[in-house]
């Protein structure tokens, strides 16, 4: 894991990525550019979304697209983490 990423058990991993993807197959099915709009706001990869979106195989895409947005999720609040922790030094260790 890298030191951005937040931690989550591999249970909470799993359940986690089992809800999103169930949404995002929903939506996949019903309104695909609200799909990409919301990955948009997420801030997923846009290669990696545009390869996905090539196959024509629900299930796989939105699994795939299901850990992607775990994982930016997860890289955002460690970014979020480390910058709170910084911003917590006592003033007397500032520099």
């Amino acid at each position: 894991m890298h030191k951005l990423d937040y931690a989550l058990t591999d249970e909470q991993y799993i359940d986690l990525k089992a809800e999103i993807e169930t949404y995002v197959a929903s939506i996949m099915q019903t309104d695909v550019p609200a799909l990409v709009q919301l990955l948009y706001k997420i801030d997923v990869d846009e290669q990696s979304v545009a390869l996905l979106f090539s196959t024509d195989n629900v299930a796989a895409t939105s699994k795939e697209i299901s850990k992607l947005i775990v994982q930016r999720q997860l890289k955002k609040a460690g970014i979020k983490k480390l910058y709170s922790d910084i911003n917590n030094i006592e003033d007397d260790e500032r520099w």
